[in-house]
This record gives structure tokens, sequence and C-alpha cells, in this order.
């Protein structure tokens, strides 16, 4: 992954990226993907000129919204609101209690709850209700003045 798409996902998450980068930093650690400690500790606003052509640039969140030049034509551009760059990934992998096989993926899963005859908790399927029959208005009303003399 090139260091910029990587810079770019790490910025979707600010706020947890703000929190690794802080820690590693108390640790003496140096992270591959950060350019230096002010680039890594701001955000990546997005800008769009007239002509349609888009630029990256870190900025604090106080100084997102002043003026910003195009880098390919030199015009003025606005923040635009830009696509967040995450992949939810798939569920995690697991041993099966019931065989011990590794079940790595989600159509895993599902295939070795069926061929087992198991249900996901919370996935269950509901039996129907049954309707309960009301009384009446004639007979709840008769009912309502009964109890109350």
């Amino acid at each position: 992954m090139p260091v910029a798409a990587a810079l770019r996902l790490f910025c979707c998450f600010s706020n947890l990226h703000l929190l690794i980068t802080a820690t590693r930093a108390m640790r003496g650690c140096v992270n591959e993907c950060a350019v230096s400690a002010n680039l890594a500790l701001m955000p990546i606003y997005e800008y769009r000129c007239r002509d349609g052509h888009t630029t990256d640039d870190y900025r604090s969140v106080e100084a997102r919204h002043d003026p910003m030049l195009c880098r390919t034509c030199g015009q003025a551009a606005e923040k635009i609101i830009s696509r967040v760059g995450h992949a939810v990934p798939d569920i995690a992998g697991y041993r099966s209690v019931v065989t011990g096989q590794w079940i790595g993926s989600r159509s895993t899963h599902r295939a070795h709850l069926r061929e087992h005859g198991l249900i996901e908790v919370g996935n269950e399927k509901m039996p129907a209700r049954k309707p309960t029959k009301l009384p009446s208005p004639r007979e709840d009303i008769l009912r309502a003045m009964e109890t109350t003399k």
C-alpha cells in the first residue's frame, strides 16, 4: 500500500489514529506511514477547484476552512466532503467448538451452521405469534362496568 493511501486510511479514523500515533510516539516507535509527527497528527481534508481538480491537504481542525489554492491550476479550491476509504472486514477466524474446524470467513461460518443444525444467537427465527381473540367492544364495556360497581 502506498504511503499516501495508508495515511488517508489512517486519518479517516482520526481519533483512533491520533491515539495510536501518540502512543507510538511516547514509546519511541517509528511509524513508517507517518511522514512527520506534525502531518501524522493532522487530518486530511480534500479540496476541489472549479476545473474539477481535487487536492488533499493536511491541516489542523482550526485551519480546515482557510482558503486553499489548487496545486494543479492555482485557482481557489473549496473543501468538499469526501468518501471514506473504509472496508468492513469479514468475521474474525475462529475454531469451531463442535468440530474443531477452522472457520475463516462468513460463508464458511454459514455453511458450518447449516451443516450441523446450529443457530447463531440473535439470528434465530422466532415462531409466529398466535393471534389473541379480543372481546367485542360491547363485552369489554360490560366487563368494565361490572368491575367498577
